[in-house]
Order: structure tokens, then sequence, then C-alpha cells
């Protein structure tokens, strides 16, 4: 997908999916780092990406259902997100790397209610980190590895 294989004449590819990734969500509020538990996950890693994309799935819904309410489903709103998931190979640790924009008209301290209560509806989910978002280096640390994919389906501008 993203980056198989990628080596030293891939490095244009990597900067490439970056600036896509900048053009998709600018201006995020914060960067997240959610674990898997390790006894939870498939082998393979193309189950172990189906399994991620699953399990994010939920809980972008369940999120965005706690932050919009009925506007999520009936109008479709969601948070603006872009998700990379790293760790897929022998001996690491799954985890899902997040840059994710909070709604404008949510403190802060509510937003991260949010999220942590809605990570806890995912039972696959370890540890998660929440940091605020300083700036797009952020977007560099989280392609950093040469087996990350990004989850295309699960990058998306906020609609607020």
């Amino acid at each position: 997908m993203a980056s198989e294989g990628r080596g030293p004449m891939n490095l244009v590819a990597v900067g490439a999916i970056r600036s896509k990734l900048n053009e998709i969500l600018s201006n995020p509020s914060h960067a997240v780092t959610i674990t898997f538990r390790s006894e939870k996950l498939p082998n393979s890693k193309e189950e172990k990406l189906l399994f991620a994309s699953s399990a994010f799935s939920w809980f972008l819904h369940v999120l965005s259902d706690r932050c919009f309410g009925k506007a999520h489903r009936k109008d479709g709103r969601h948070i603006g997100v872009i998700t990379i998931v790293e760790g897929m190979g022998r001996n690491k640790r799954m985890h899902l790397h997040l840059a994710i924009r909070s709604p404008g008209e949510m403190t802060e301290t509510l937003f991260l209610k949010k999220i942590n209560s809605s990570t806890r509806k995912v039972h696959s989910f370890g540890n998660i980190v929440v940091k605020p978002w300083i700036d797009n280096g952020w977007t560099d640390y989280i392609t950093k590895e040469k087996d990350f994919e990004v989850l295309w389906e699960y990058c998306l501008s906020s609609t607020q």
C-alpha cells in the first residue's frame, strides 16, 4: 500500500504522501498514538491491516457520534483526522498514529474526555497517548517506519 518496499529511491513517494496528508488535514489540534493489545492481533500483515482498519472505523464512529450527535449520522459530520498504521512486522507492536482536529466549538478538555471514552469502546486498543499538536514534524514522525500504511479511507478533512 503506502510504503511497501520503501528504500532510498522511494523517498520521493514518501514525501508525496506526507504532502498529501498535510493537505488533507491542515491545522490539526492533537497528535495521538494508540497501541493495540498484542493478544488480540491476527498474524499476517494483511489481516492486521484489516483488523486495524475495522477497529479504527468503530473508534471514529463512536468519537464522531459523541462529538456531533445526530448530525454525525444525519448530515455525515465527522472529525478531521489522518490515520497511519505502524508496527505490523514480526516482533513489533502494532499501533496507530493520528493527527486529529477537534470540533471548533468544543473545549480541549471536553474533546480529550470524548477521545478517552471513545477509545474504551474499542477492546483491542491498549495504551493511548494524546498530545497537543505542535507542528507538521508529526507527519514526518508517523511515516518514519518502512512498513507504515496510510488508512486513506480514514484520512478526512473535518466537516464542521
